[in-house]
């Protein structure tokens, strides 16, 4: 097995899992020390300083010590659930030839199982006990089209570390720790509809169960934090080193920025454009690609430097459970390259079948999105599975349509005369740029009269500037212009010919460059509406 740097080299298993196994009877000592005292009040006072109040002071405290003692009998750790599909070796057996390869090199057995998720995750864990587990490595797909095969080597030999060193072992009493502190809070949780159903003591009892659960959890949370977490860091590290001395410094400084960079960017995508497109009603069939095009065009961008380099620049925060990634490459840079040859192919060559690989990785992202949205109280009607490149204009375009001549048909009455789409953009355009338009607004919103003036005007200029938005949209496709490709731009994008428009950007600079949006919004009200 090849040394780790000893300078990253993570406190002994031993010790690891004698604190871990001291916080968790640490807290079990605290539950039943503060049940005790509970306990002990009423027949203190009673002893010393006998009051007819004695029942009331019998339930206050002895209603919370015995729902604290109840948690601890209540306690259940959550089962293992699979993150997605479990991968098979006729599946990617490239792929699992390598995961042999670098266990072999790590000196440590490789995992028995390979589970895919539709997130850009890479972990390990192990199921079942401390006496027997099996072995279980969580890859993300998206990973898979983001990383080369060099890069993704480097991540798989940095989980299997977590493997050689112990850690993952040792997590059977961090997920006890945590199911007790949810069983705390789930047993002292009130039942909202019972409030003030029971008598005044019984009540006074079990709102001091649910403060003192809190309080308990809260604190002792902190302080199990401020142990563990450091630890928990320096495992990575560990980890890290690992991975340089099997695939070389530079390799996994490359694989450990590009994740950290792409991964919050692969949840807004998410979050922001495949959802819109689900609740529009299509499901984009090439997923991967698309999060290729939008992370390129975001990074290429001002803000997009902005961002990676404040995610280049983070530093560690005391409850981290991995160093920033200022660190990991601080301590990564002592690593040489190895003298094999990198392998820049993207990653996705290690599966067999990547045509239909793909076509699973697309159906599990869609069941994964719309089981977030209906959780967050949306709605997902019938897909159409369409490739990116055609949602906009097949999808998206005819809603746009519908919302401008909704808009257009609430202003028609202040303005009977308008009777297109491009005319009532302009004319919403002249009132707003001669300082009319608020006059208008106010008489479609009748609310903004009973707010102060300033703050009605400011309220009356943002809803003009969506209204005049959504007109100039839904002109260009009534002059038929096309709803072009917009993924990573900050709005929709519209092609007339070989123009590209931005109408949301154009609207948005009204506040900041006002003057080149103003003789752009004189210019495209003239093209678009002549007279």
């Amino acid at each position: 097995m090849l040394k780790r740097a000893s300078a990253y080299a993570p406190p002994s298993a031993i010790f690891r899992a004698l604190v871990s196994l001291v916080l968790l009877a640490g807290f079990y000592f605290v539950i039943v020390g503060i049940a005790l005292t509970l306990f002990a009040i009423p027949i203190i006072v009673l002893v010393f300083a006998f009051r007819f109040q004695l029942l009331l002071l019998v339930a206050v405290c002895w209603v919370p010590a015995c729902l604290l003692l109840m948690s601890l009998f209540k306690t259940r750790r959550l089962a293992f659930a699979p993150p997605g599909l479990r991968l098979e070796k006729s599946d990617a057996s490239a792929l699992f030839e390598m995961i042999d390869e670098l266990a072999a090199s790590a000196g440590t057995a490789p995992p028995t199982t390979v589970f895919l998720d539709v997130l850009p995750n890479l972990a390990v864990t192990e199921v079942g006990s401390v006496f027997q587990s099996r072995r279980v490595l969580i890859l993300g797909v998206p990973l898979l089209y983001l990383l080369t095969v060099s890069e993704l080597r480097s991540g798989i030999a940095h989980e299997l570390g977590h493997f050689s060193g112990g850690d993952t072992r040792l997590t059977t009493f961090s997920v006890q720790t945590h199911a007790l502190f949810a069983s705390v809070l789930n047993t002292v949780e009130r039942d909202a509809f019972r409030v003030g159903t029971l008598h005044h003591s019984i009540e006074w009892g079990l709102s001091l169960a649910e403060a003192l659960g809190r309080a308990i959890v809260n604190g002792y949370g902190y302080f199990y934090m401020r142990v563990t977490r450091p630890i928990s860091r320096r495992q990575e590290l560990a980890a890290d080193a690992l991975s340089a001395s099997l695939v070389g410094g530079p390799v996994a400084a490359s694989a450990l920025e590009k994740i950290a960079i792409a991964a919050p960017l692969y949840d807004l995508y998410l979050g922001r454009e495949v959802s819109h497109a689900l609740v529009q009603g299509a499901m984009p069939t090439d997923v991967a690609q698309g999060f290729e095009r939008l992370r390129r065009r975001m990074l290429a961008g001002e803000t997009g430097q902005k961002y990676v380099q404040e995610i280049r620049s983070q530093a560690t925060e005391p409850y981290d459970t991995h160093p920033a990634l200022l660190d990991r490459l601080r301590a990564l840079e002592s690593w040489p390259q190895v003298e094999s040859e990198t392998d820049e192919r993207r990653a996705s060559v290690l599966l067999d079948h990547p045509e239909r690989f793909e076509a699973g990785f697309v159906a599990a992202t869609r069941d994964h999105l719309v089981e977030r949205i209906i959780s967050r109280g949306g709605k997902v009607g019938e897909l159409r599975e369409l490739p990116w490149q055609a949602i906009p204009q097949a999808v998206f375009a005819p809603e746009i349509v519908a919302a401008a001549r909704r808009t257009a048909a609430r202003l028609h009455p202040l303005l009977p005369s308008v009777t297109t789409l491009a005319g009532m953009f302009a004319s919403v355009w002249q009132r707003m740029d001669s300082g009319s338009g608020f006059e208008l607004i106010k008489q479609l919103e009748p609310r903004l009269a009973q707010l102060p003036r300033s703050e009605a005007e400011r309220n009356g200029f943002l809803i003009g500037c969506e209204m005049l938005e959504v007109l100039w949209q839904g002109a260009l496709l009534e002059r038929g212009a096309e709803a072009d490709d917009s993924l990573g731009e900050p709005g929709l994008v519209f092609r007339l010919g070989d123009e590209r428009i931005a109408p949301f950007e154009t609207i948005r600079s009204l506040t900041t460059n006002h003057e080149a949006a103003r003789t752009a919004l004189h210019e495209w009200a003239r093209r678009l509406d002549p007279a």
